[in-house]
């Protein structure tokens, strides 16, 4: 028997012959430090579920921009016109370009030297799709032990790849028509998705956009 079963009938055989108010009184008396947990119980449900249905749902596509022109303005304008290309919801998309820092023989001036670890955590915990990367860090990246992903089982079209290894693992997006201005150049510019990513339908509709889509607007 359930042990709110237990209890109603508990109180039905002890309040027998009493009044309404007597049974209340008796509930009350007793039967106060049930009723509390039940509420809380209630409000407890009544709170994770609504974080569940109506809290911040994770990112259906992740790209930050590593050590380029910061703009969160164009960051947000980019996620949001590839989103409503991909049919994604636009506050799923998230692309980021305030990744500033230095690294093993590159210094940049003005740099946020806690992305650095923000970078690599993220990379760890699989919240990566895709990164927008010089072809200096690409290989940094390598020498961490940092694994990208393998071009070959993606529809690339007719961007320009990049190989590593004898294997393609990035787009050049020197020269694309769609790519905005991000700031200045040190080496090839490379579109490449990290092995922990997790979310290979959007990183091969994002490729897809930057051949038919109509972004990268300034």
């Amino acid at each position: 028997m359930s042990f709110i079963k237990k209890n109603i009938r508990d109180i039905k055989e002890k309040t027998a012959g009493m009044g309404r108010a007597e049974k209340a009184g008796y509930i009350i008396t007793y039967y106060w430090y049930h009723m509390l947990g039940i509420a809380a119980a209630a409000v407890l449900l009544v709170i994770f579920g609504g974080h569940i249905l109506f809290g911040p749902k994770e990112p259906e596509f992740t790209c930050v921009i590593v050590n380029q022109m910061t703009d969160d303005a164009r960051d947000d304008r980019l996620a949001e016109d590839f989103a409503l290309w991909a049919g994604l919801a636009p506050d799923r998309v998230l692309i980021d370009s305030n990744y500033i820092f230095s690294y093993k023989g590159y210094t940049m001036e003005g740099a946020n030297e806690s992305y650095y670890d923000k970078f690599f955590l993220k990379w760890g915990n699989a919240e990566l799709d895709a990164v927008i990367v010089e072809e200096e860090f690409f290989h940094f990246c390598e020498e961490m032990r940092g694994r990208f992903q393998s071009l070959e089982g993606y529809d690339t079209g007719t961007l320009p790849l990049y190989e590593d290894g004898g294997a393609a693992k990035a787009v050049v997006l020197d020269g694309q028509e769609l790519i905005a201005p991000l700031g200045e150049r040190h080496g090839k510019l490379l579109l490449a998705f990290p092995g922990s990513g997790e979310h290979e339908r959007a990183c091969q509709m994002f490729l897809e956009y930057l051949q038919e889509g109509d972004g990268w607007r300034n």
